[in-house]
């Protein structure tokens, strides 16, 4: 039983773990469409974790402060913060090229945000490589101060530490 038991554990995804300790919404809000329509606007293959998060979360926000950023519904956070990042950092990268070193999507292996947090600050995949094993920053706006996390799954897990104190609220 123990054995079959550690086995079903070492399975249990970061998505796993996070609808264990919170459980998402009955009705996620934005929660599903046509992803091959959503990576092919990008021109990019999106993580699976990420799929699976905002399928499981849709709209929302963890501990009222992430708000990952949904590719459906009438808003499209997704594509609309991936067509405005390079627009609105290019200016600053321009005037500060020894403080900002980083590509912006559409560039190649550039940053493209997937979340944003209540202070402005954008969580981000380095696109470069595999889907999978995109490394996460966390940046200011502008992109001057970049803290990056190199995980597969790493959306997940930032995410799940801090969740047990307040879960998932309804975004407005």
């Amino acid at each position: 039983m123990q054995g079959l038991l550690l086995g079903n554990l070492a399975r249990m995804t970061t998505i796993d773990a996070l609808v264990a300790l919170v459980p998402p919404p009955r009705n996620p809000i934005d929660a599903s469409g046509d992803w091959t329509q959503v990576e092919n606007a990008l021109g990019l293959e999106l993580p699976s974790d990420f799929r699976s998060l905002i399928g499981s979360y849709g709209l929302g926000q963890f501990v009222n402060f992430i708000t990952p950023l949904t590719p459906f519904g009438s808003r499209n956070l997704l594509l609309q913060s991936a067509q405005l990042l390079l627009e609105s950092e290019q200016p600053f990268r321009e005037a500060n090229p020894d403080k900002c070193p980083y590509p912006y999507y559409p560039e190649a292996g550039g940053l493209l945000e997937w979340a944003g947090t209540d202070n402005g600050d954008r969580l981000c995949w380095a696109t470069g490589g595999h889907p999978d094993t995109w490394t996460v920053s966390s940046c200011a706006r502008p992109v001057n101060d970049l803290v990056s996390v190199r995980s597969v799954d790493v959306e997940s897990k930032c995410l799940v530490r801090p969740l047990h104190l307040a879960g998932l609220a309804a975004a407005a």
